[in-house]
């Protein structure tokens, strides 16, 4: 499954406790809040292949993708956050990957025109728990700018490929010379099928999901 991007801005979260005499004493962690992306494009092409293990059949694939769409300045206003907490400077953008051994070339983020190699793990596992991870520019001086991003990404897998429909709107446009598709999950594609293999195309909006576009902590 790939599951991304998101985009993550720690702050520092304040509290109040009493030690062991009932001093008061000021504790700051570190927290984090997660956007979505506006749009979320996903296109490319699996190429599949039938290996023999013992007296089964298995099908593995390369697929080479390109991710693409847009997001916006991260808004904290709905959750009263004051704005010296929060730490801009620290924002990046994760992708989640299962299996990161399938990752077959360096993935490299076009953000705003500027280029970011992705690195393995993540700061935090409170949306994804494998993948990567890279730094990106957040203008504060830009509360209403929009930030457009792309990468391509080579992997292979075996069985299946998933998404996660996590843009406000997402699409995906896949091709494949594989004949005998199965299509599964929430949400089931147009797609043409014959002799030569198949092109599907999914489309999926915020209002059709269950989950927010933006959030702090985990997800759940």
């Amino acid at each position: 499954a790939v599951n991304g991007p998101v985009l993550t801005v720690p702050y520092k979260k304040i509290y109040e406790s009493n030690n062991s005499d009932g001093v008061k004493k000021i504790n700051e962690v570190i927290a984090y809040a997660h956007f979505l992306p506006e749009s979320l494009l996903i296109a490319g092409e699996i190429f599949p292949e039938t290996r023999q293990r013992g007296i089964y059949e298995v099908v593995v694939y390369n697929t080479k993708l390109v991710v693409s769409g847009e997001f916006s300045f991260p808004d904290f206003s709905k959750w009263e956050i004051a704005n010296d907490l929060i730490l801009y400077d620290k924002a990046f953008v994760s992708l989640g990957i299962p299996d990161v051994r399938g990752i077959k070339e360096d993935i490299v983020l076009n953000w705003n025109e500027d280029n970011v190699s992705f690195q393995p793990g993540l700061p935090t596992q409170d949306v994804l728990v494998s993948g990567v991870n890279a730094n990106v520019l957040i203008d504060t001086k830009e509360a209403d700018g929009k930030y457009a991003y792309s990468f391509d990404l080579v992997l292979n897998g075996s069985s299946n490929l998933d998404f996660s429909p996590i843009g406000r709107v997402t699409e995906v446009k896949l091709a494949s010379a594989w004949t005998d598709p199965s299509f599964q999950g929430a949400f089931l594609p147009e797609h043409d099928l014959d002799d030569g293999g198949f092109k599907a195309e999914w489309k999926v909006l915020e209002i059709n999901r269950s989950f927010p576009q933006s959030f702090l902590g985990s997800i759940s």
